[in-house]
């Protein structure tokens, strides 16, 4: 039995919308799969800027530790050396510059712990765009294989006398 030409043109045209329908759907699958990886990175940036937020909040607290033991320190110190801590001059101003230092200090890693947060943050944001960006593409890439799929359907359809 030979196949006809147009026979052999429903196959191929049969073919071409398999091909497309299998297009369309990776095109799709892909796409759901990569704006998960994009939402998992946009969290994970998330998650670091609170991390960077709570390490720096507890590490001004271990250095408010430190000054406060310091402080007690420059006063026992000073007490035991028969210096009334609380007269003034050289001793309360070595005293309060210590304590200016540690708040100095403090706010710097504070600080840096808010700008740590706030490039996670953007971090995240940016990924969480390349996800909608990403899910924009891959519908116009399903499109554009659809519209192919349809004209090569065309294509072999006429061949086959399917629009006769």
């Amino acid at each position: 039995m030979a196949i006809t030409s147009s026979t052999f043109a429903t196959i191929a045209a049969i073919g071409s919308i398999a091909a497309t329908a299998v297009n369309v759907g990776a095109n799709i699958w892909q796409s759901k799969q990569q704006n998960k990886m994009y939402q998992e990175e946009a969290r994970a940036s998330e998650i670091q800027g609170e991390l960077a937020m709570l390490n720096s909040r507890s590490e001004a607290a271990a250095l408010s530790k430190e000054a406060q033991r310091t402080h007690a320190s420059q006063v026992a110190s000073a007490v035991g050396m028969g210096v009334d801590a609380g007269s003034g001059g050289t001793l309360t101003d070595i005293m309060n510059f210590t304590q200016y230092q540690y708040n100095l200090d403090k706010q710097q890693i504070l600080q840096t712990g808010r700008l740590q947060n706030a490039a996670a943050l953007y971090s995240a944001g940016a990924t969480k765009q390349a996800s909608r960006n990403n899910r924009i593409t891959s519908l116009l890439n399903a499109g554009t294989s659809l519209l192919s799929g349809l004209d090569s359907t065309a294509v072999w359809g006429n061949r086959a006398g399917w629009f006769a």
